[in-house]
């Protein structure tokens, strides 16, 4: 029983001898930045009639997507001193059936001192049916940036295109 009373002196949890650290070997350094990344617009334009917004498409018409994005925050013009890659991604989700996939990809570089881009994408298609395009622009390195953004509801007809042509024609 006095050996259970007896105060046990602790050890040091610091120990009392300096130990030589070695410095850590320089690596790239993390890149803090105050910059973000803002999708502005998702539309949709038929393929020849640029500027004249479509959301009534024909299975077999093709068209193309038109977005923007802005970089904004005190530290823009510092990001856009070199030509970085961005990545644009748009998805259809079906509105119906909730199935969603990729649409398309759009890969370039950002552009010396610019911080508005507007970009195009090539001539797409879907099949019939009524589909959300969701985009997704993302800018890898020296920071990582990320905008999303629902955008419009296209509805695919599983008509002919002169009949669309045709209807949106008698609209006043």
């Amino acid at each position: 029983m006095q050996a259970c009373i007896t105060p046990i002196s602790p050890k040091p949890a610091i120990p009392t001898t300096t130990v030589p650290v070695k410095a850590p070997i320089p690596t790239s350094e993390t890149v803090t930045l105050s910059v973000s990344l803002t999708i502005i617009d998702v539309q949709v334009f038929r393929v020849g009639t640029p500027g004249v917004m479509a959301l009534t498409l024909a299975s077999d018409e093709g068209f193309q997507i038109q977005i923007r994005f802005l970089l904004q925050g005190p530290d823009t013009l510092s990001l856009a001193v070199q030509p970085l890659p961005f990545n644009i991604k748009v998805y259809t989700k079906e509105v119906t059936s909730g199935r969603a996939g990729l649409l398309t990809t759009y890969n370039a570089n950002l552009v010396k001192d610019v911080e508005a881009y507007t970009t195009q994408t090539h001539p797409l298609s879907l099949p019939g049916g009524l589909y959300r395009l969701t985009t997704l622009v993302t800018l890898e390195a020296p920071v990582k940036l990320a905008g999303f953004l629902e955008g419009p509801i296209i509805d695919v007809a599983d008509i002919q295109s002169a009949v669309i042509l045709a209807a949106e024609s008698d609209i006043p």
